[in-house]
């Protein structure tokens, strides 16, 4: 017994060909037919040309010393992940409890005693396991993102006793 299925257009045409192979849409992709005619479109308006530079006024200030190249600072292999400076506590602390608790990252050295305990925020101590996960996950760009609040930066943050991974 065959049973009558009611179709929706909007998925009846969400392919590109019938059953047939015969083509819904003519978008120029049969061999031997015409590309669809495109109405003509209006002139881009002409880009701004710059203005002048005033001699009287000083150029931009550079740097006092050239910025190292971004290739340079990956082979010091300084690449760290650090909090976003508009994460909050409560988006660290649940990076802290995944990174600790889900992926094995060791809370040892930001508990009371450990090396990177001070100072005692939760900011300072996601900085260290968020790194710490970064690092030992194999520092892929998508370990540090952690739903927006971590980013990479091309810096040793260590300091005193507390060493991060790099």
């Amino acid at each position: 017994m065959l049973k009558k299925v009611m179709v929706l257009t909007s998925e009846r045409n969400f392919g590109l060909f019938r059953p047939d192979f015969t083509p819904i849409f003519n978008i120029g992709i049969m061999k031997g037919e015409p590309l669809p005619v495109l109405p003509p479109q209006k002139p881009l308006p002409k880009p701004a040309q710059p203005q002048p530079r005033d001699p009287t006024k000083p150029g931009p200030r550079l740097p006092a010393q050239p910025l190292p190249k971004p290739a340079a600072l990956l082979g010091k292999k300084l690449l760290t992940v650090m909090p976003k400076v508009n994460a909050t506590d409560a988006q660290l602390q649940a990076n802290l409890n995944w990174a600790c608790h889900n992926q094995g990252v060791n809370r040892g050295p930001v508990q009371v005693g450990g090396p990177c305990f001070s100072p005692n925020t939760v900011r300072s101590h996601a900085a260290f396991v968020m790194n710490s996960y970064y690092q030992i996950k194999g520092r892929d760009d998508f370990n540090c993102d952690f739903l927006g609040s971590g980013v990479i930066i091309f810096a040793d943050p260590s300091y005193g006793t507390c060493k991060y991974l790099s």
